[in-house]
């Protein structure tokens, strides 16, 4: 046991939510991009948890043991002023992570698995609620999505130390708990992405898009508003890295994006192109820009520029996601009728218009109008990011390859 339990020392300790009670923000709220653990648990003092238990996962069963409320209060001190981060990924890349020793703090009844009352604590992160709704997705999902927080560097060892004090000192004496007769309340977990103020017809996309992993929580707002073409490339880039994923039957979370983009680069051998990405408006391009820029998927704007905060158009984004579909080696063309206003598309993005009709990712108005310069909305970027990721999947995985 001793040799197991250290192994806490050196694993971020993670803490799945079974509440939203415990949960300081309301569904519709702006996530917060750190919390401390108090914050988290939505308490405001110690006395605000009534009992807790420590769970051992064994082979055949769990056995457990009722945590005394002196070592109660000391583990809740100890763990007070600890930080965590947000983070979005699907519930199976976390779960992976999942330590076999838990604790269980209940602000009700004890023994009660009722959401709003029960709090388990994993040595592995702690899962805040859904991100997304996943009663709206009627497609195929590999992993749905999740808001969970995690500790920051300065915080690991100290919730880890006071897991293993724990750990140390019940583990060892460990009974197996009566099974709790009372009714059973199972409610169902709290969403925390939010569509508030998108279009109506928006909503119910948006929300299958989030359950994918394809919306960065810090773009989740303001939908009707035009979107830059940094922004645009935060999306693409993301798409990319679930895609690349999925591919292998693997997920990724926010946090991970960045090196998965690395993996991508040293994979297909571009890590000088990577690295030398240099437009003459942008003094430190993001990493999600050079990644695009290195794969050949975004080319600037002329004159070694890149405007990252100019509003993209809708033919800029119909070239982006059409070169996006060409590293997945979907089959394009640009046959077919043209759009009443063809004459205003640039000669350069015809192809890439048409491409994304034909393929049923971008399509005209109720006037057979493409509108190839008007700016591009963030709900309008999301919902083509997520046709796009559906295509590509149903390409990648489709019975006749």
């Amino acid at each position: 046991m001793k040799k197991t339990v250290s192994l806490l020392a050196v694993i971020t300790v993670i803490i799945s939510l079974c509440s939203n009670v415990f949960a300081l923000e309301t569904k519709n709220s702006v996530i917060s991009p750190t919390k401390t653990f108090y914050q988290i648990l939505g308490i405001e003092s110690n006395e605000d948890i009534k009992s807790a238990t420590i769970e051992y996962v064994r082979e055949l069963n769990n056995v457990c043991a009722d945590i005394d409320n002196e070592d109660i209060e000391k583990f809740l001190s100890v763990c007070r002023d600890t930080e965590y981060k947000a983070v979005i990924g699907p519930y199976w890349d976390n779960y992976k992570k999942l330590n076999n020793v838990f604790v269980n703090l209940w602000k009700g009844e004890k023994y009660s698995l009722d959401y709003n009352n029960k709090l388990t604590i994993y040595p592995t992160c702690i899962q805040y609620g859904a991100y997304g709704n996943k009663t709206a997705d009627t497609g195929v999902t590999y992993a749905y999505n999740y808001l969970w927080y995690y500790p920051t560097e300065d915080s690991v060892n100290v919730i880890a130390e006071a897991f293993e004090e724990l750990t140390n000192k019940y583990c060892n004496r460990t009974r197996m708990l009566d099974n709790y007769d009372g009714p059973v309340v199972v409610k169902s977990e709290p969403n925390y992405f939010s569509t508030a103020g998108a279009s109506k017809w928006a909503e119910t996309d948006l929300q299958i898009a989030a359950t994918k992993n394809l919306v960065p929580y810090e773009l989740a707002y303001n939908y009707t508003e035009g979107i830059s073409r940094e922004d645009f490339c935060k999306l693409a880039a993301q798409l990319i890295v679930v895609l690349y994923k999925e591919k292998t039957y693997d997920t990724v979370n926010s946090s991970e994006i960045q090196s998965v983009v690395k993996e991508i680069i040293q994979l297909k051998n571009l890590t000088s192109e990577f690295e030398n990405v240099l437009y003459e408006d942008v003094n430190n391009p993001s990493d999600e820009i050079r990644f695009l820029t290195a794969l050949k998927v975004i080319y600037g704007t002329g004159k070694n520029r890149f405007e990252p905060n100019s509003y993209i158009t809708r033919e800029t984004a119909a070239a982006i996601l059409s070169r996006i579909a060409s590293l997945f080696d979907v089959e394009l063309n640009a046959d077919g009728d043209n759009f009443s206003d063809d004459y205003q598309i640039s000669y350069w993005a015809k192809s890439y218009v048409y491409e994304m009709k034909n393929l049923g990712v971008m399509f005209g108005d109720e006037n057979n109008l493409f509108n190839a310069q008007d700016i591009y909305t963030k709900e309008q970027s999301i919902i083509t990011i997520y046709r796009m990721y559906q295509r590509i999947f149903d390409y990648m995985f489709s019975l006749n390859l």
